[in-house]
């Protein structure tokens, strides 16, 4: 398989530097800045034209690491349709009345937008939020790699176009129509089928990432959550946190990392580049048409800030992991961090080795390295079965030992994650 080097020669669009400053600035101050970058950034004379008032902006208030908000023209002429969308006080893309062309010989939606340009709209990424810092101090990888990842994926139609970027974020391609998933549309055949073939063809990628110790990082997070857990407890509680702190620190101090590691011998493993935050919240699904004019649907992975090269099991174990949240409300629960144990339902041994089937047929016929000794069913299960508990073990360690544990109230989504470790535990390992 040819290797893909992504140098800084090949990037196409703007490398412009502004400075921006993300600290003490309001919502209305993020959006002022979001429009004022639009204007000065996109190539477009309606952009450059239109003034403050002539641009609408709303926040998508989803994702935790990065700030995101969708800018519109108010008025815009485009070649060939008009497209109005419906901006709901949760800030999902939730579109209720669309003008589009026909897209014809299942060319994707993403491939369309790019022949026509439409730039109408478009969204503009801050890097960094409440929870992650100003710049996302938890990423994996620079801005710059991740654009450079983002303008290969784009080329092929497998990511939205970057447009621009400044110092602290950039400006992306918006998908009409393009919806988040949810975890019961993943859980469903269909789009379970079109997400193996797309995480297979991403792991399948020859691009140079860093290589990432996860098992190292677990365990220096275990270590350092013990005396977290019991500093958590020595500060002001109501009696119904202290209960579950206690219940945290009673799981914390049980050493299950050593447990799991026991039980991993002789498991070969295989590296790839992994995309290391799957969750419903990163996964688009995009509509398109048959040449029947039959509906069919396509999924899309986003923010790739993540990023690096390690064992695929843990890509897929935590992916995994996410979709054995219930669709009671998963995204406003993550966006809140809070969860209940009502809303845990681990996902089937069936459902992941159906996943594994689809992910290994596509593997099989796109990657020059495909070794059935390791890209058997058997073997991929295991893979997943034992680094989805490692996931969640890491999730579980990293949210005792971050300082915003009690201000954040990280204890639910703690106790959540205790929980389906659990009971992923009990049917594997009782």
């Amino acid at each position: 398989m040819k290797r893909i080097y992504l140098m800084k020669g090949q990037l196409p669009y703007f490398l412009l530097t502004m400075s921006l400053s993300l600290n003490c600035l309001t919502e209305d101050d993020f959006k002022l800045k979001a429009k004022s970058i639009c204007r000065q950034l996109l190539p477009s004379s309606s952009w450059k034209r239109a003034s403050a008032d002539q641009i609408r902006c709303s926040r998508i208030k989803t994702g935790k690491s990065n700030r995101l908000y969708i800018c519109e023209l108010m008025s815009y002429d485009g070649v060939n349709n008009r497209q109005q969308i419906e901006y709901h006080d949760d800030g999902l893309l939730s579109p209720v009345t669309t003008t589009t062309t026909s897209i014809s010989n299942q060319s994707s939606l993403i491939t369309e937008l790019k022949k026509s340009q439409v730039q109408n709209k478009v969204i503009v990424r801050f890097y960094g939020s409440e929870f992650t810092g100003e710049g996302n101090q938890y990423r994996s990888i620079s801005d710059e790699l991740e654009c450079r990842i983002l303008d290969h994926l784009s080329s092929i139609g497998r990511a939205p176009k970057v447009y621009a970027t400044f110092e602290g974020g950039r400006i992306d391609e918006f998908l009409e129509n393009a919806t988040l998933a949810t975890v019961d549309t993943l859980r469903s055949t269909p789009y379970l089928r079109s997400l193996a073939m797309q995480i297979a063809q991403f792991h399948a990628l020859q691009i140079e990432l860093p290589e990432g110790d996860y098992y190292e990082i677990i365990k220096y997070f275990g270590t350092q959550c013990i005396p977290k857990v019991d500093e958590h407890l020595n500060s002001d509680l109501s009696p119904g946190e202290r209960e579950l702190i206690t219940e945290i620190r009673n799981f914390v101090n049980s050493d299950q990392l050593n447990f799991i590691f026991g039980k991993m011998d002789n498991i070969d493993q295989r590296k790839v580049c992994g995309h290391f935050d799957l969750n419903p919240t990163n996964i688009l699904v995009l509509p398109s048409e048959t040449p029947q004019g039959r509906p069919t649907m396509d999924t899309l992975l986003i923010d790739f800030e993540n990023c690096q090269t390690s064992f695929r099991g843990l890509d897929l174990g935590k992916f995994f992991s996410e979709l054995s949240f219930t669709e009671n409300n998963y995204i406003a629960a993550r966006a809140n961090g809070t969860s209940s144990s009502s809303q845990i339902s681990p996902v089937s041994d069936a459902k992941i080795r159906e996943f594994i089937r689809y992910y290994l047929t596509e593997w099989s016929s796109i990657s020059d390295d495909f070794d059935p000794s390791i890209d058997n069913e058997n073997n991929l299960f295991k893979e997943i079965k034992f680094n989805l508990m490692l996931a969640l073990l890491g999730i579980i360690y990293w949210n005792v030992s971050n300082p915003d544990f009690l201000s954040k109230k990280l204890f639910n989504v703690t106790a959540s994650r205790i929980i389906l470790y659990q009971q992923f535990a009990k049917r594997w390992f009782s």
